[in-house]
């Protein structure tokens, strides 16, 4: 499938590749906030580097999904996200990912380093 979720300790983490039907991401999604597994509060890792949908939707197509991601009625509480990108996406997708997070009241971050990233969602809360 083209994108699947693991849970790893206090980490949700997404991993999309290829080719990724609008339908898959959000049945991907219920099934991850559904899972019995998931933490009641979680950091979630995006993993959008191997994704070839990314391009053709833009910055407002992934909007649009990480909006329905973070207001989700029935998702855990989130730490904090952070969203794997390539890294010459990273500047073209920072200002939406800034949207997202003021409107949703979470704190997300892109990366194009997975050690980075992954170092950032295991630091304290503040």
């Amino acid at each position: 499938m083209p994108v699947q979720y693991a849970i790893v300790g206090n980490v949700l983490e997404f991993t999309f590749t290829g080719h990724t039907k609008s339908h898959d991401i959000y049945n991907v999604f219920h099934r991850a906030f559904q899972d019995p597994e998931c933490p009641s509060r979680v950091a979630v890792l995006v993993d959008n580097r191997l994704s070839t949908t990314r391009d053709t939707r833009g910055p407002a197509g992934t909007k649009a999904y990480a909006k329905f991601f973070v207001e989700y009625p029935e998702r855990p509480a989130f730490t904090r996200i952070a969203v794997l990108l390539p890294k010459a996406a990273v500047p073209e997708y920072s200002d939406t990912i800034d949207a997202v997070a003021q409107e949703g009241g979470v704190v997300i971050r892109p990366f194009s380093d997975e050690q980075k990233a992954r170092e950032w969602l295991e630091e304290p809360e503040a």
